[in-house]
């Protein structure tokens, strides 16, 4: 896990927290309202020259930042305010197995170089480990935990090289909510699992595409020469085309 040292202060309902080595320098000020009515109008003068950092730097990643910059000497503060300053747009291509999203990508990696696209978490564990999602309900688990663990790490760590190649936008093969579509109770049991909730994995793309299922002699071409295919009939697209899209309908970009 992840860990951050900082010290907090309160100044007229403002929380203040200024963070130890290694994120010396970096000082955030959250003002907790019950609703928006209850926002201050303008800022307090102490603030300064302050950046909005609402949508754009979690938690999570101030403690990851802590961690990898551990004792490298390099300067948090501008590391930081980078990340804070680059807009970058994440898109989730989604759809069912053998609905074009790897051809697609290969398509709009030539059309698009400004924006990164990162393939299927999910197909470069199988194909790179050999690792298989299993037939019973706790082996299914497992498996979908590990590549929701795997994909939150891809996801970060593209984001900050996208960040720091200067690309423009960055596209997933498949969002991490759409790992429901694979378990026994659905969007319930992943909130259970990963202790998320799809609320906050939406929060995650900015738009989501998605691909409809292909015709049953596309699939079947397509199975036949992609020997990980772990879906045993077209009804299982099918159904899984339908589990994909309840994961998502409620995404305001869907």
């Amino acid at each position: 896990p992840y860990h951050v040292s900082k010290r907090r202060s309160s100044e007229s309902g403002w929380e203040i927290d200024a963070f130890d080595p290694p994120l010396n320098g970096l000082i955030l000020a959250e003002f907790e309202a019950v609703d928006i009515a209850h926002l201050p109008k303008t800022l307090p003068p102490w603030i300064g020259e302050g950046i909005t950092v609402t949508e754009s730097l979690s938690n999570l990643h101030l403690a990851r930042y802590s961690n990898l910059l551990g004792s490298s000497g390099d300067d948090a503060l501008s590391l930081i305010v980078k990340h804070i300053r680059h807009p970058l747009k994440k898109i989730a291509f989604s759809g069912p197995p053998a609905s074009g999203k790897d051809g697609m990508f290969d398509i709009f990696r030539k059309e698009f170089p400004q924006i990164l696209f990162i393939d299927e978490t999910a197909s470069t564990v199988m194909k790179h480990t050999g690792i298989r999602p299993g037939s019973t309900r706790y082996e299914q688990r497992r498996f979908q935990k590990m590549l929701y663990d795997t994909q939150r790490i891809f996801e970060m760590t593209s984001q900050e090289f996208a960040i720091e190649q200067g690309y423009k936008a960055i596209a997933f093969n498949r969002g991490q909510v759409e790992l429901a579509a694979y378990l026994y109770g659905g969007i319930g049991e992943l909130e259970e699992l990963m202790h998320t909730t799809r609320v906050h994995e939406y929060s995650g793309y900015h738009a989501v595409i998605y691909l409809e299922p292909p015709p049953r002699e596309i699939f079947e071409r397509v199975k036949k020469n992609n020997p990980m295919r772990q879906e045993t009939s077209y009804t299982d697209v099918l159904m899984l085309a339908v589990s994909t899209e309840e994961s998502w309908k409620y995404h305001q970009c869907y």
